[in-house]
């Protein structure tokens, strides 16, 4: 189970400033320090052109509790492997457990109408 996640914010220019302050109270209303779950974000992203973060939760299950109230965020995403490229990426991602099921052998189909 990933313990990372790529969060997109809505991006609704009257909503930028609230982002932020929407995340760290759910996450403090769960028992968490914002400081601890993610890094504070560039200007950009504080300016709202860029509606990312990453977040670290302790569990699938508080990061569920967290995104299921808040308004301004769209998607919650597991990262399940960061790399140089996307052999790098996959290779993290078919070590994690559970996730062998999406990494099995290629096949292709034909449908003959």
């Amino acid at each position: 189970v990933a313990d990372r996640y790529l969060l997109r914010f809505v991006l609704e220019a009257h909503t930028d400033r609230f982002r932020y302050l929407e995340l760290d109270a759910l996450l403090r209303s769960a028992g968490l320090d914002p400081a601890s779950c993610y890094d504070r974000p560039s200007a950009a992203a504080a300016a709202g052109e860029e509606p990312y973060v990453v977040l670290r939760a302790p569990s699938p299950r508080l990061l569920r509790d967290v995104v299921t109230r808040a308004i301004l965020v769209r998607d919650a995403l597991e990262i399940w492997g960061v790399g140089a490229d996307h052999g790098a990426c996959a290779a993290q991602a078919a070590a994690l457990e559970g996730t062998d099921v999406f990494f099995g052998e290629e096949t292709t189909w034909c449908l003959g109408v």
